[in-house]
């Protein structure tokens, strides 16, 4: 997937997750297809999205790469494992900010 793509896909999550805003919560899930695409790029594309919407949200986001031959829902349910550490470590570190405002 060319960088340009890459932008206008961003821009086009941004539309939708700016309409959520208002809300406590949700959860997007997303399967990219592109052979042109090497595991670094993939990871550092991720990387750059979660950083730009870190700006204005609190994010958690579980990735996987899969080579030829993987299971899909393997690979699905392995993202929403990562999603999910990702999650208990934002929780953990502001459970112990708050505790140490309290102390």
């Amino acid at each position: 997937m060319s960088d340009v793509n890459m932008k206008d896909n961003r821009n086009r999550y941004n539309e939708e997750i700016e309409k959520y805003q208002s809300m406590d919560q949700f959860q997007v899930g997303i399967a990219v297809f592109d052979p042109d695409t090497t595991e670094t790029q993939f990871y550092d594309n991720v990387r750059s999205v979660c950083e730009m919407m870190n700006n204005n949200i609190s994010i958690s986001v579980g990735v996987t790469w899969a080579e030829h031959g993987k299971e899909f829902n393997e690979k699905i349910m392995e993202a929403d494992w990562r999603m999910y550490e990702q999650k208990n470590a934002y929780h953990q570190q502001q459970q112990a900010a708050q505790q140490e405002l309290l102390q």
